[in-house]
């Protein structure tokens, strides 16, 4: 939707088109919608500077949990779409994604499953000198949790 608005907006089955940024409200927006038959939202990802953080989020797999720690990408490969439907990399902060992993160590979850759409990239955004092994390090730390996995999209490795 991101990417193709447009296109998407002039399809007869479609009610509603919600951008990147619009999804964390995507409830107020179908409601505003029936209510009023509002139009579609979709900002400008280049303009979102900080992680849109939903709060706690996890999927659970029962022994593990998956935590999205980072959004978007500034590599603007020529292939790929990532940075014009996500955005630039934006980072969670540090003592959100530490809070949310001490609760699911607290419901018995061992393992948790540090994932973004470039994750390598955690942090880059922070004003302060603060990277994924920094928060690796920090969730190592954490009563409960014995295994931390890392998720890595292809658009992590350089070539």
């Amino acid at each position: 939707m991101q990417v193709a608005k447009e296109e998407v907006e002039k399809m007869d089955e479609i009610d509603l088109c919600l951008g990147t940024n619009e999804k964390k409200d995507i409830v107020q927006y179908v409601e505003k919608y029936l209510q009023k038959q509002e139009q579609s939202q979709i900002d400008d990802v280049f303009q979102t500077k900080e992680y849109s953080d939903f709060g706690s989020v996890t999927y659970t797999e029962k022994v593990r949990a998956v935590i999205k720690v980072q959004d978007g990408c500034d590599r603007f490969c020529s292939y790929c779409l990532i940075p014009y439907a996500r955005g630039r990399v934006r980072s969670r902060k540090p003592e959100n994604v530490v809070s949310e992993i001490k609760s699911i160590a607290q419901k018995g979850i061992k393992e948790v499953v540090v994932t973004g759409i470039h994750v390598a990239s955690y942090g880059k955004d922070f004003k302060k000198d603060y990277q994924l092994i920094d928060l690796l390090e920090e969730i190592n730390q954490i009563e409960g949790i014995e295994r931390i996995r890392l998720r890595l999209n292809r658009a992590t490795f350089d070539k």
